[in-house]
């Protein structure tokens, strides 16, 4: 019987509906009470499951939410053992290749089957779930599936990994972690199909609790992980390193180098901090270089840190990473070496703050001149220089670089830009009028050049959140919009 259930600070109420042929049965009262029951006959299966889909419909546009069932010892003893140490890496390859490919998965749900695995049925009952438009049908689908994961996600979690993963269960979840769904805020994890496709490791100030790193690598060894495609880090030793924030991200690249080749990583993000973790410029990665040869499918990096090390000039190369944010509120002349070195010809999208010099900027828009130039990613159609204190420098030099009439997408966002800069864009406004997007918020523009802006641009400008500069005498102070 399926059971949906509906909680506010008024009421919390239970109902249930389970057909039998041609009829069904509903049971329905506040939870806690064993409440009432009402039982519908009608002419045919089809008609029954006709009435039962629009109450479940009705239940669930109410707010009732279908309530995962904890599986009882007898449906537990009903699921296939559940995981195999046997490997089929032709199959894998194929899913890594392509993580939405459906037939793929259906074919290695095949497999997993023949050793005996229960991730076989559980990828057949989730290929069957997204295709039904039955609701009652999903119904039972979804309860089948909830008992298999219940009865088997500790045996596929591996050895190493899942002392770690009950650790995580027995912390409380931080306030300002609004996106979890499961465990707390060391570990998130999202599954599909008997997988971790995507996972946030983050060191917590909790006491006896396992690491950060040590979190990490138990997870990147896990057979569940082996098609784990977005990988979030915060702070990885916070208790460790509480006072020493220079070392708080480290050790991440080695532990990746450790555990590669990790083919199916697509998506990286270094420096993922909550809310009440969020000072910017009290963090630091060290030397990320380390990761691209043993990520060979990464198409996207974030790296969101203080200070960064981006390794040796030359040290990035990668041939399928098509978007890179550099996060900082103090960007250093080393770390721009290394960019504007980087080898990546499939870079479609670059994200670059500058940050403030009392932070540790050291960049000035000359620095800029071979990115300007349009000679270093020739596929790139979106460029964010951001967070800046050489919005108008940037400004300034713009209309007459190749890379302007290259983009597509153009952030100007969090910086310093202020009549000045505005100005020149509007008086050489021919140069941005090929752009989609041109992004001018959280700058110090007056309110007569937004207007004049908007009026040159139209939608495709934003100019949300202008602050006033500081005045001090004859002296104007702006500052970016993250330092700290």
């Amino acid at each position: 019987m399926a059971r949906y259930e509906y909680n506010d600070e008024k009421s919390s109420k239970f109902w249930e509906i389970e057909q039998d042929g041609h009829e069904f049965t509903v049971r329905y009262g506040r939870i806690g009470s064993d409440g009432q029951s009402k039982t519908k006959l009608f002419d045919d299966a089809a008609t029954a499951t006709k009435e039962a889909e629009k109450l479940i419909r009705s239940k669930t546009k109410k707010g009732y939410e279908l309530v995962p069932e904890t599986p009882s010892e007898e449906s537990a003893a009903a699921v296939a053992s559940g995981s195999s140490d046997e490997r089929n890496p032709e199959l894998e390859a194929a899913i890594i290749a392509n993580p939405g490919d459906e037939e793929a998965w259906a074919v290695y749900a095949d497999w997993l089957g023949t050793v005996g695995d229960a991730r076989g049925e559980l990828i057949a009952l989730g290929i069957q779930l997204e295709e039904t438009s039955d609701a009652v049908a999903a119904a039972g689908i979804q309860k089948r599936m909830q008992e298999i994961e219940g009865a088997c996600r500790e045996s596929w979690l591996g050895d190493d990994f899942l002392p770690h993963y009950r650790a995580a269960l027995e912390l409380p979840r931080d306030i300002y972690e609004v996106t979890s769904k499961e465990l707390s805020d060391l570990l998130h994890l999202e599954w599909r199909y008997g997988f971790i496709v995507e996972a946030a490791v983050r060191g917590v100030y909790e006491g006896d609790v396992p690491s950060g790193e040590e979190v990490l690598r138990s997870l990147l060894r896990s057979p569940a992980a082996r098609f784990l495609q977005k990988l979030r880090v915060g702070k990885l030793n916070p208790n460790k390193d509480y006072g020493d924030h220079g070392r708080q991200m480290h050790g991440f690249a080695e532990i990746l180098t450790e555990a590669g080749p990790l083919p199916a990583l697509r998506e990286v993000y270094i420096g993922e901090l909550l809310d009440m973790q969020a000072e910017l410029s009290w963090t630091s990665v060290d030397d990320v270089s380390p990761i691209f040869p043993v990520l060979p499918n990464l198409e996207s990096l974030h790296i969101r840190s203080g200070e960064m090390d981006l390794g040796q000039p030359g040290a990035i190369r990668h041939e399928k990473l098509r978007e890179l944010t550099l996060e900082t509120g103090g960007l250093s002349e080393a770390s721009f070496e290394a960019i504007i070195a980087a080898e990546l010809p499939g870079l479609l999208d670059l994200d670059i703050w500058t940050g403030d010099e009392n932070y540790g900027a050291e960049v000035t828009v000359e620095h800029f001149e071979p990115l300007l130039n349009g000679n270093l990613f020739p596929k790139l159609k979106r460029l964010g220089l951001v967070n800046s204190e050489l919005t108008n420098d940037f400004a300034r030099v713009l209309p007459e670089s190749a890379i302007l009439s290259q983009v597509k997408i153009l952030d100007l966002s969090l910086g310093t830009m202020t009549d000045e800069g505005a100005q020149r864009i509007v008086d050489h406004a021919e140069a941005y009028r090929h752009l989609e997007y041109l992004d001018l918020s959280e700058n110090f523009i007056s309110d007569g050049l937004c207007s004049r802006l908007r009026a040159l641009f139209q939608e495709k400008v934003n100019l949300d959140a202008q602050d006033e500069p500081d005045l001090d005498g004859d002296e104007v102070w702006t500052y970016v919009s993250v330092g700290e």
